[in-house]
């Protein structure tokens, strides 16, 4: 179901000069090291897959579907099997089949002993042609992780493989995505795909708490409801099976999904009985499969009383004990058991308060338990990462905070889309600034989670860069990664018209086709001008296909996108059909009447319905509808729109 991979064509590379330099495979996120070794392999139709004993279900059934997504047959045994390629799966130290294997291959295992996190080895080698790979990591959700590797290098096809050694891990622990904005939640559908998406690009953690989910908020400790009413599902609304539904792909996809809780101001207000009100909301979730939870108390007012930043982290420790005793005691079963609480605070953009009330509020939270992480948006709601806001905090809190990243959201421009590279949206969106970039090492930060667009097909390109960096910051490039993330969002098929419409999606369309309207304006030639807006239109029905594909994955992109492209696609249209008439002789009787028409099809740019979106506004009991006709361009081609209105029209040549 989830195969684009099988239609992405990724080029084998040979090695540069020294190991630091070397791109064997271009894998994304982009591995730390690789090393290329001596020959190449193949895969045969069927391959045998040994498992160490500490190699659980889910990463077993993720061999299966790699390996079946490439046409390659998995037979589990116990030993290598005559005249079979073979892979061994492991953990490092097990002293079994696969520790083994890397022994006898002299593997280095340095890695394992630096403080990053889901360390692994891929070491792919020739056994008389025959391809034996070995995957050893820390643990069992690290060979996981490797492989997404394997995966990526099997898209080159299942012969003639170049042998090498991967040493890889991820800078960052928790990587992935923190669906917070305010807007309309992601339907079960995006959610899943959403986490198949953030699996292959070895991303972790998936923190749910959308804004305008009134069981998140309003109705905090209210059971999710068996049914929905046409209002509910209207306003993206899910029920107690649609949750059970996407524990179940959490679980598979080891991307953890993060159930939150938005209490509000009740966190720290008079009922004694908060924590238990909490704690039944939890075993509700529980139930349905969720394992690790999160408190949020953002946008609901800072408290600043020594009393009440007392309060909030007695509480905030009280639930983190409960929820401990609860499903985390001894001879607990493992399977019940929770990861640490998550924390989102009143106080996340600490530029809002002096520095003296900043440091009381960090300080008073500084004694909760150290497993629970705490979040930040940095200095101000929408800070770039970096380490200057970390340092800070760290220094107040005592030990390291989580990074709550409002990028790429869009819930302060609904109208707006942000599919172009890092460094260019940080340009487009209005609250970043323009020269932001990412250090080269973020450090201290225990996790990364991007809240991103209301459109999450779309977003999915963004959070390939995401994961790119979170994975390895150092060699994060921001047009290498767009320009990969494209063929891996919408496949290769779709990817050059996709990327060839993008500059014209942004609020800041190209500079060039800036050059291209003042020089018609001037009186230039309107040919060079003429064929680049044919060409957006070209590629924006072509796009549109994405509606008809088998592959699911293609139709719910082209959901999130398709007003884009149909307004994109007729602006360019009605660009052209407006020089056109504005060339025409003034003695032209149909000239008007071509007005007239075209001028229609200008004034339903802002107004037809397909050309709009549906946001929700507020949080709690106060969300309401917003619809917003989408935007582009609004440097150049939109103004050239109202330009050649007037210009065109029959009208104003009389005046």
């Amino acid at each position: 179901m989830y195969n684009l991979r099988k239609i992405i064509s990724i080029c084998l590379l040979v090695a540069g000069v020294g190991v630091s330099a070397q791109k064997v495979y271009d894998i994304h996120p982009v591995p730390q090291e690789q090393v290329k070794t001596e020959g190449t392999c193949r895969f045969t139709p069927t391959v045998t897959v040994v498992a160490e004993k500490a190699i659980d279900m889910p990463t077993m059934a993720r061999a299966t579907e790699v390996l079946r997504e490439h046409g390659i047959k998995a037979v589990f045994a116990k030993k290598a099997i005559k005249g079979s390629a073979t892979i061994y799966l492991g953990v490092n130290g097990s002293k079994g089949v696969a520790d083994k294997a890397a022994k006898k291959l002299a593997l280095k295992r340095d890695i394992f002993g630096n403080k990053k996190f889901d360390r692994h080895i891929l070491s792919l080698t020739s056994d008389k042609g025959l391809a034996k790979l070995v995957i050893l990591g820390e643990n069992t959700n690290a060979v996981f992780f490797g492989l997404a590797s394997l995966e990526q290098m099997l898209d080159n096809g299942n012969d003639n493989l170049q042998c090498v050694n991967i040493y890889d891990y991820a800078d960052i622990k928790d990587r992935g995505v923190i669906e917070g904005y305010y807007g309309m939640p992601y339907s079960v559908a995006v959610t899943k795909d959403l986490l198949h998406f953030m699996m292959r690009n070895k991303m972790n953690s998936y923190m749910y708490g959308a804004k305008s989910d009134a069981y998140h908020s309003q109705y905090w400790d209210k059971p999710y409801p068996s049914t929905l009413t046409d209002e509910q599902k209207s306003m993206g609304c899910f029920t107690a099976d649609n949750m059970k539904e996407i524990c179940e792909v959490s679980a598979a996809t080891k991307v953890n999904f993060i159930w939150a809780i938005h209490p509000g101001k009740a966190f720290t207000g008079n009922d004694d009985n908060v924590i238990d009100r909490i704690i039944g909301k939890f075993e509700l979730m529980h139930d349905l499969g969720v394992r690790q939870f999160a408190v949020f108390v953002d946008d609901v007012g800072v408290p600043t009383d020594a009393p009440t930043l007392a309060l909030n982290a007695k509480r905030l420790t009280d639930l983190q004990n409960a929820m401990d005793k609860k499903w985390n005691f001894k001879g607990a079963v493992p399977a019940d058991t929770l990861k640490p609480l998550h924390f989102v605070p009143q106080l996340y953009a600490y530029g809002w308060e002096k520095p003296q009330t900043r440091v009381n509020f960090y300080k008073a939270l500084s004694n909760t338990p150290h497993k629970t992480q705490v979040y930040i948006t940095g200095k101000a709601t929408w800070s770039v990462p970096n380490n200057t806001d970390l340092n800070v905090i760290e220094t107040d809190f005592g030990r390291g905070v989580a990074w709550w990243w409002n990028y790429p959201c869009n819930d302060n421009a609904d109208a707006w889309t942000f599919p172009a590279n890092m460094y260019s949206n940080f340009v487009d969106m209005p609250s970043i600034e323009s020269n932001s970039t990412l250090p080269k090492h973020l450090e201290h930060c225990a996790s990364l989670l991007s809240n991103p667009m209301q459109q999450g097909e779309i977003a999915k390109i963004p959070l390939f860069s995401i994961a790119d960096y979170a994975w390895n910051n150092s060699e994060f490039n921001s047009v290498e990664s767009w320009k990969a993330a494209l063929p891996a969002v919408v496949g290769k098929q779709f990817a050059p018209a996709l990327e060839s419409v993008i500059p014209y999606l942004r609020i800041n369309d190209p500079e060039e086709f800036g050059a291209m309207v003042n020089a018609y304006k001037n009186g230039g030639d309107a040919s060079q001008l003429k064929a680049v807006l044919e060409n957006i239109a070209k590629n924006c029905k072509f796009l549109n296909g994405m509606k008809y594909s088998s592959i699911k994955e293609l139709s719910l992109f082209h959901e999130d996108i398709c007003p884009w492209i149909l307004k994109l696609g007729a602006t360019a249209q009605v660009v052209n059909e407006l020089m056109d008439i504005a060339a025409m002789s003034q003695t032209d009787a149909e000239k008007q009447a071509r007005y007239d028409a075209v001028a229609a099809k200008a004034k339903a740019l802002t107004n037809a319905p397909e050309y709009s979106v549906l946001a929700l506004e507020g949080m709690g009991g106060g969300i309401g509808k917003q619809i917003y006709n989408v935007e582009f361009a609004k440097k150049y081609l939109t103004p050239f729109v109202s330009y050649l209105l007037e210009k065109a029209n029959p009208q104003s040549d009389k005046k």
